[in-house]
């Protein structure tokens, strides 16, 4: 008799928060291109909703720039 074990799974084991980098990258992105976006996006994101600590950085680096009123 053999015994037989069950197909291991070749998807990532859930390791961690879920996040997307394209998601925060494509935010990040929108704010260089169109700064007017980030008053819109600033009501409901703050740098702690990033995922990935590069971003974060750029993301506190518009709240910054924001407040002393310079542009991005």
């Amino acid at each position: 008799m053999t015994d037989t074990y069950p197909e291991q799974s070749s998807a990532p084991a859930n390791t961690g928060v879920p996040h997307s980098r394209e998601a925060e990258e494509a935010v990040v992105g929108a704010v260089l291109i169109n700064p007017e976006v980030y008053y819109d996006i600033a009501q409901f994101l703050n740098g702690d909703d990033f995922y990935i600590h590069r971003n974060k950085w750029i993301w506190e680096a518009f709240v910054r720039l924001h407040e002393r009123r310079a542009p991005v």
